[in-house]
């Protein structure tokens, strides 16, 4: 018995001071060139990333509505990352991916795969000015209340046939990083039915501010 007891005592430890210690704040942007062996030479990949400031039991809200704006941004052809890289003439990348990361502090990250060496520079010009013109041209709310619904049928059909798919996530985030009594509750949640009435509900504005904010 006190050896489990000694065990918890330690694993507590362990977690608290490897995956909740402060994070170092970035106070200016970064770039960095990295080679790697690959069997064709004329292409490459560019990742974009932004850290979400506070922690992520704090935030996780505006992290599920990343993950909707995320979808609404390059899941489809029609999505404006894919028009603007992909669905063109001389594509820019064969493919956009949207990722939010769950860390102490959550991150995006915007990959851009197999994009020619000689456009290489151009994907962050390119990237910027089409954040502008989404928010220039407005945010198609029928496409997100969608993506929406699609994902909370999504949930439903995986909790009655596969709830192994949704159980680990909240728990491992929980075990990680949690810090409240009801943080697994919250995360278990957040897309639950009554979650999604709630970001249903959201005015245009709020996913043009998500968009300022974050990127």
């Amino acid at each position: 018995m006190l050896q489990k007891v000694s065990y918890l005592r330690y694993t507590t430890f362990f977690l608290l001071l490897h995956f909740q210690s402060p994070m170092e704040t970035i106070e200016n942007d970064s770039e960095s060139t990295i080679r790697y062996p690959s069997e064709e030479e004329e292409f490459g990949k560019i990742a974009l990333g932004w850290r979400i400031p506070g922690k992520i039991s704090d935030v996780y809200k505006e992290v599920h509505a990343l993950s909707i704006l995320g979808s609404y941004l390059s899941s489809t052809s029609v999505s404006p990352l894919k028009r603007a890289f992909v669905e063109i003439p001389e594509p820019l990348c064969t493919d956009v991916d949207f990722d939010v990361l769950m860390n102490a502090e959550a991150a995006v990250s915007i990959d851009f795969e197999n994009v020619p060496l000689d456009k290489m520079d151009l994907i962050v010009d390119k990237f910027k000015q089409t954040m502008k013109d989404v928010a220039s041209e407005g945010i198609d709310m029928e496409r997100i209340s969608t993506i929406i619904e699609r994902m909370v049928l999504s949930r439903k059909t995986n909790l009655e046939n596969s709830p192994h798919l949704i159980v680990p996530d909240p728990a491992v985030l929980d075990m990680l990083y949690g810090n409240k009594p009801d943080d697994l509750y919250n995360f278990v949640k957040e897309e639950q039915g009554e979650q999604a009435k709630n970001i249903l509900s959201k005015p245009e504005s709020f996913w043009l501010d998500l968009i300022n904010v974050t990127f």
